[in-house]
């Protein structure tokens, strides 16, 4: 791996480039388009550019993301995800940054899993250590339509997001879906003894900040330009369109190893 800049201090790329640091794992993203359910097929690199209908959305965020590029506080400081990656993750499963904090056994079998990956996302029970039915009911109720709305754009740690919240009339299925959603983290835990249960805070990552002494005055340069987001784009929905698990290699390779 190249040593990083000592100017960047996120662990999720190595300079301004980018050039995107290995961050290796597997999460729960609502699928770019439509799955077969019977598909079976070699890992397949996610993309949002094609056919859906959240395409004028993340078309429009991709805007965003320059008019962010712009600001005092991120010029010269900020990575910006490829527009083509934007997703929206439903739950985060186990990752490279799970390595330095797991004990034996555990450790050894989650670096084992991630060096199987992305061929063996498929592999609910491996992905779950053995506990696969919460991930496996979490991909059944993400199959029910959610609609999110954007609420506008935040700086959360090192990464630029626009924030997401259940549309109205959507919230009971939200509601379902995070419970589902916290089974899966509960028993990752139980099983790891890890500490992975976090609120679900639904959100397109735009880009990452490079050094956390620009977070501050972003924040602060953000809250105009989120006001400009939100009238232009505020009407427009986030509609999911089912989940699946996926690999990832760093935070703009991502893998499809089978649907559902």
């Amino acid at each position: 791996m190249e040593p990083r800049d000592p100017d960047v201090t996120t662990d999720k790329v190595l300079d301004l480039a980018p050039t995107w640091a290995p961050f290796e794992g597997w999460s729960v993203l609502f699928d770019a388009s439509p799955t077969e359910p019977t598909a079976r097929r070699p890992p397949t690199p996610f993309d949002c550019s094609g056919p859906s209908p959240n395409h004028g959305l993340l078309l429009g965020l991709a805007e965003v993301t320059a008019s962010v590029a712009e600001l005092p506080a991120a010029v010269d400081h900020l990575a910006a995800l490829p527009p083509s990656t934007y997703h929206v993750t439903v739950c985060d499963g186990l990752s490279r940054g799970h390595v330095g904090e797991a004990t034996e056994p555990i450790r050894t079998a989650v670096v084992d899993l991630l060096e199987a990956l992305p061929e063996r996302a498929v592999d609910h029970e491996r992905l779950m250590l053995g506990s696969p039915a919460p991930l496996e009911r979490l991909l059944t109720i993400a199959e029910r339509s959610l609609h999110l709305v954007l609420t506008g754009l935040e700086v959360r740690g090192h990464a630029i997001v626009a924030a997401l919240d259940p549309a109205p009339g959507h919230e009971q299925a939200f509601v379902a879906l995070d419970a589902a959603r916290s089974d899966v983290l509960v028993t990752l835990a139980e099983r790891t003894g890890l500490d992975v249960v976090t609120p679900w805070r639904p959100h397109v990552t735009l880009a990452y900040l490079a050094n956390r002494t620009r977070v501050d005055p972003l924040q602060d340069e953000l809250a105009e330009l989120s006001e400009t987001v939100l009238a232009e784009l505020g009407a427009q929905s986030f509609i999911s369109e089912g989940a699946s698990v996926y690999a990832f290699d760093d935070m703009v390779t991502f893998w499809l190893s089978s649907t559902r």
